[in-house]
């Protein structure tokens, strides 16, 4: 389970409200420390994006095949952890930035990812221009990753909000997942169905 991006991305945002100067320092720490680890623990160097599945994916019993042990499931790549941690680190981007336009000193440490390859692997490996849609998961071989076939909607919509797609991409998105007047569900289609 690797929750950590949605954490610093969220302190991220959290910090652009409150300006907090202790507050910023301790989320400099914590996610250069976070990103250290996982860059030891859960990047891909084949493919370039950082492995794990997030808390809600890991709740159904019945979403991953029984051959997918935790071993696999941490060798996989999910489109909602890769989203946050891009979102993550534009964030933090941001926050640099905009303290460096005051003359400011962010002491935001560098990150060991770098979000413009990290986006460019997201769309070489989850966008699926045909279906206008990102897949939910990359599995299997690392060679020759397999998507999945089903789309994360709740990771899509936060890399819409994040800027990941680009504007096409956006537009495609947001009219191809299935809006019922019951609501939107997780995935599309369905896992399972």
């Amino acid at each position: 389970i690797n929750d950590n991006p949605q954490w610093i991305l969220a302190a991220c945002e959290l910090f652009k409200i409150t300006a907090n100067r202790f507050f910023l320092e301790k989320i400099g720490g914590v996610a250069a420390n976070i990103a250290a680890e996982e860059r030891k623990v859960c990047s891909g160097p084949l493919t370039g994006l950082i492995g794990g599945i997030p808390r809600y994916m890991a709740a159904p019993q019945d979403l991953f095949p029984q051959w997918m042990g935790p071993g696999e499931l941490l060798g996989s790549a999910t489109f909602c952890v890769n989203v946050a941690w891009w979102g993550a680190l534009r964030s933090m981007a941001d926050i640099t930035a905009g303290m460096a336009l005051r003359n400011e000193m962010a002491r935001l440490p560098e990150i060991s990812f770098d979000p413009d390859s990290l986006r460019n692997s997201i769309f070489r490996y989850f966008w699926n221009p045909v279906q206008g849609r990102f897949s939910a998961m990359l599995y299997g071989d690392p060679l020759r990753p397999l998507a999945l076939g089903s789309s994360d909607n709740l990771a899509q919509g936060m890399a819409v909000l994040t800027g990941l797609p680009l504007p096409e991409m956006s537009r495609m998105l947001i009219e191809k997942t299935p809006a019922p007047v019951t609501g939107i569900s997780l995935y599309a289609p369905r896992l399972g169905s």
